[in-house]
Parts: C-alpha cells; structure tokens; sequence
C-alpha cells in the first residue's frame, strides 16, 4: 500500500485517454517549447510521444487564464477595510455551521490525522474551509488546459508551471488517470485541499488505505494536509498569533508578514507589544499589520503563524485560518 507518493519509473502502460497523433496540432502546434517537453518527457519519463502529441492536440487555450496571471500584481492590500472585507467572507455563522457538520461527518479521518501528525483538526477544516467550501468549490477548469496554457503561453511563472504540468502527467501515469478529464482551479490547484501536483506528491497520503491518493477524497485531503503542516514544521503548543498593541506610530515604518522576522525585544523597540502581557513561546516572531475601517489591527505571528504562511503567504489568509479555526474548536 502506497501512502505517499514517491517518484518512480513510469511507463505507457496504466495511464487512460485515447490519445495518439504523430504530429502536434491543435492551439499549441506551433509552440517549440511544448514540442521540446514533450521529447524531453519521453526521454526523461518514458511517455509516449504519439500519445503527448495527442494528448496536448486536444489540449485548449485559455485565453482567460493568460489574463488573470498576466495582470498586474495587486497592491492594495492595506486599503483601509481590506481586511474586515476579507475575513467576513469566510468567518460566517454559515461557514461555522458547515465547519462542524464537516467535522462530525469525517471526526475518525480528523481525529486520525491530528493522533498522527500532531495537527489540530480544527486547523485542517478550516484550511478545507478556506481552500474549497468542504469541496463544494474545487474548480471547474481543465488541469491540462490551465497548466499548459500557463507554461506555455509566455507568463511569468513559465518554468514553475511547466514543472508542475510535468508533475501532473506523472501523476496521471501512476494513478490510472485520463489527463483530460481532471479538472480544478484555473492555476491547477485540485481537490479539498488545492493541492498543485508537486504538493501531491510531496504531501500526499493515502489516508483511507485504498491504493491511491485522492484528492477530491475528504479522508485522503484530511491526512494530506495534516502531512503537509507536518513536513513544513508545525509545532504543538506553539504560538500561532497573539493580539498586539503599539505605543507609538513608529511601527508604521517596519516590515510586516511572514517575509519579516524579529525577536521580541525588536518589536518591543518599535513599541509593539503583546496585549496583556500574553506570553509568546516562539523566538522568531512576525509582526501582523491589518486595515480595518477603524485603523490598523496589530498582532504577533509566531512559530505556527510561519507554518500557515507555507500554504499560502498572505498574512490575511493566515489570519483568517486562525480566527476560523477558533471558532471551529469552540462549537465542537
């Protein structure tokens, strides 16, 4: 029984689709760059190149992704309200109600994984919360299409997607899968958890002992995640976040985010304190700055905080998974 996937030899044999062209066609047939991939994944992988060419000849497109990726990098975070904006779509009485129905419906998967990893498990639900709506959202589009047009389609982030399309089709070739068929967010993302296909198989478990890694499974999405925190340094009864106070505006002129470390004493220099004396037991710490309608809400990140940022690197996504997994811990 696999539990987490490993990189091995593939070969033609166990991967689905009728696909077969001596030639590429399609929107891609004048792209070098893909016909380069696809000899090196024959040669690299042992893949068919009848079977790549047609397989990426069926392959569309998007002139809607090119769009999204290739817009400005948005910087408005601190606009006054953005964070009140933010947090309220996610943290909602509705959101909480299906948080705990989630939790009841798979406590032995939840209670599994944090016995095993040492991961809360309100921590993991609020994580599928946030990344999925318990997998009522886990993306309609094309994977093949989104990745390929993304690696192929002259971005930023050109060679990074281009390793995860190659991810993707091993993937495929050790699940049984037809790459055609798999569809979900328009970066590539998949499942519960949206998963790219490296964190797949980096991270993902096996975690209802069925052969396979499934991520559109909320067992298998449950233990990937929990083996994700785990292997990005999750550690029991360490600080997540604390509330904070300031003494003065000197703090507006320091760095903020997970890209900032300090010590205590830094902070304490710059007059940012933890409210009432809140012992923190993290020595690396990251100073928090959020814009509410009322003025800037000021907390200390520790140890844990970081880890939550290796998921997704917004201090307001961070915050939000924290805040919503309180509420999920006290309704359980």
């Amino acid at each position: 029984m696999l539990t987490i996937f490993c990189l091995s030899p593939v070969t033609l044999a166990g991967i689905k689709g009728n696909y077969n062209s001596p030639v590429l066609t399609g929107s891609f047939k004048d792209s070098a760059a893909l016909k380069k991939f696809i000899k090196e994944m024959a040669s690299k992988h042992r893949f068919n190149k009848h079977y790549l060419n047609g397989l990426f000849s069926k392959t569309k497109k998007r002139k809607s992704i090119l769009r999204i990726i290739n817009r400005p990098i948005a910087t408005t975070g601190i606009s006054k309200g953005s964070w009140n904006r933010y947090k309220n779509r996610f943290i909602t009485g509705t959101k909480i109600n299906q948080a705990t129905r989630f939790y009841r419906n798979n406590r032995t998967a939840l209670r599994k994984a944090q016995k095993s990893y040492s991961i809360p498990a309100e921590y993991i639900v609020a994580i599928i919360a946030m990344e999925s709506n318990f997998g009522q959202n886990v993306g309609n589009t094309s994977i093949i299409d989104a990745l390929t047009t993304i690696a192929f389609g002259k971005t930023r982030r050109s060679n990074y997607f281009k390793q995860e399309l190659e991810e993707f089709l091993l993937m495929c070739k050790r699940q049984n899968l037809d790459p055609g068929k798999i569809k979900g967010s328009y970066a590539g993302a998949m499942g519960y958890g949206q998963f790219m296909p490296s964190s797949v198989r980096k991270y993902g478990v096996d975690f209802n002992n069925n052969g396979k890694v499934d991520m559109w499974s909320a067992h298998d999405a449950i233990g990937s995640i929990a083996n994700y925190f785990n292997h990005n340094g999750w550690k029991a009864h360490k600080t997540v976040v604390i509330p904070a106070s300031a003494s003065s505006k000197k703090y507006k002129s320091i760095g903020y985010g997970w890209r900032h470390p300090y010590t205590l004493r830094k902070l304490k220099s710059y007059g940012i304190k933890p409210k009432n004396n809140i012992k923190i037991n993290s020595p690396k710490l990251y100073f928090i700055k959020l814009a509410t309608y009322k003025g800037d809400e000021l907390w200390i990140g520790g140890h844990n905080f970081y880890v939550i940022t290796r998921y997704n690197n917004s201090s307001k996504y961070a915050m939000t998974v924290f805040l919503l997994a309180q509420k999920i811990k006290a309704w359980l």
